[in-house]
């Protein structure tokens, strides 16, 4: 995905580069990145590999890419409270559904900690950037803890299949899906439901955008 967007941006180099207000929002790192777990056991703490894979490093040099084509400003995420995603409850046979997989979600704050580090040093590099840690673990597991107050009711599965273990391909035409999507936090047993995202969306965009109106007034050396 971030190699996409790099090479759609390269693409629009000729129109002007990065013209828009936010100019990327980066994710920090992809579902999919697998570290062998016995040996993070044995030689160092999970979240410190996961900083060192493939996926973080090309932060710095797409940032970079991209800046050198006009980009100025962006939002790069940090992890969601992956001890709270349906999946991820099954996997670890919580009993309680209701409740998330504590030494997960400690992991995704360790790592996010880290990571708004890291950008305040890529800042430094990029004079005249402004590059914003964006947190969604809050918005995310403040749906989860209090889903009434946002008018949601299901937390802990998706809205696809048992809502379990079902994820994408395992979410098709053939697959039963809930009466009412806008009532659940997830689509499926990861990915978060339309309504999720609209949430977050609005989140960041009082929580997020005020920070680059702010960089307007700002001058770098």
């Amino acid at each position: 995905m971030i190699e996409f967007i790099s090479s759609r941006f390269q693409e629009e180099a000729g129109l002007g580069g990065c013209r828009s207000k936010v100019e990327l929002v980066v994710t920090t790192t992809d579902s999919r990145v697998v570290v062998d777990e016995e040996v993070v056991k044995k030689e160092e703490h999970f979240m410190d590999v996961l900083m060192r894979t493939k996926e973080a490093r090309r932060h710095a040099v797409i940032s970079e890419e991209l800046y050198e084509l006009g980009c100025r400003k962006f939002a790069v995420t940090g992890l969601p409270s992956i001890g709270c995603i349906p999946i991820q409850i099954t996997a670890k046979f919580v009993k309680d559904r209701y409740k998330c997989v504590k030494e997960e979600n400690l992991e995704a704050k360790d790592y996010s900690q880290k990571l708004a580090r890291r950008l305040l040093q890529l800042q430094a590099m990029l004079p005249g950037s402004r590059v914003i840690y964006t947190n969604i673990y809050d918005p995310l597991i403040g749906l989860i803890k209090h889903p009434e107050k946002y008018g949601f009711k299901e937390t802990n599965k998706g809205c696809c299949g048992t809502g379990t273990f079902e994820v994408t391909p395992l979410c098709n035409e053939l697959t039963p899906v809930c009466d009412d999507a806008s009532k659940y936090v997830f689509w499926d047993s990861v990915h978060p439901s339309e309504a999720t995202n609209k949430y977050i969306a609005k989140y960041l965009e009082l929580e997020v955008l005020p920070k680059f109106q702010f960089h307007r007034n700002c001058k770098f050396d």
